[in-house]
């Protein structure tokens, strides 16, 4: 450990300075709402990696309960830091839910001063919606596995 970080590069200027890295769990909480709303009893444990600013999420959850959950309304996941709404990169696996035959992937898209994020359906014509709970259509069977990277 060295008090106030290491300067990678080959010279001590600031912009080359590491002094935030973190490796951790978080719980994984579902939302029907960006600011809170109703929580699904689906939850699931996380792992991130944090280097400065940027942040890489993995988690799967399989058996995901929509009950008392507003149907039309988004899935809203929690995240471990509150992203700044920059540049996202992901890859997410889903099995078992119902999507409309013109989506063509699934992005996830965390919200700007908000500790959560959503998953966007894209469709052809490079319109978006965002999955919601009506679109999770086995509960015994459905699998989700999400790799995101984003900035905090």
């Amino acid at each position: 450990y060295l008090s106030g970080g290491v300067y990678l590069g080959g010279n001590s200027a600031a912009a080359n300075l590491l002094e935030d890295y973190e490796e951790g769990t978080w719980l994984v909480e579902m939302f029907d709402a960006s600011t809170g709303g109703n929580k699904s009893a689906s939850n699931a444990t996380g792992y991130y990696t944090k280097i400065g600013r940027m942040v890489h999420i993995t988690f799967s959850k399989y058996n995901l309960s929509n009950a008392g959950m507003t149907g039309a309304n988004p899935i809203w996941i929690s995240l471990p830091f509150t992203p700044t709404g920059e540049t996202v990169a992901g890859s997410i696996n889903i099995r078992q839910f119902s999507f409309p035959s013109t989506v063509e992937y699934l992005v996830p898209q965390p919200a700007t001063g908000v500790g959560r994020f959503v998953i966007q359906m894209v469709r052809s014509g490079n319109t978006s919606t965002e999955v919601t709970w009506t679109n999770i259509s086995n509960l015994t069977t459905d699998i989700g596995s999400l790799s995101m990277t984003y900035m905090a």
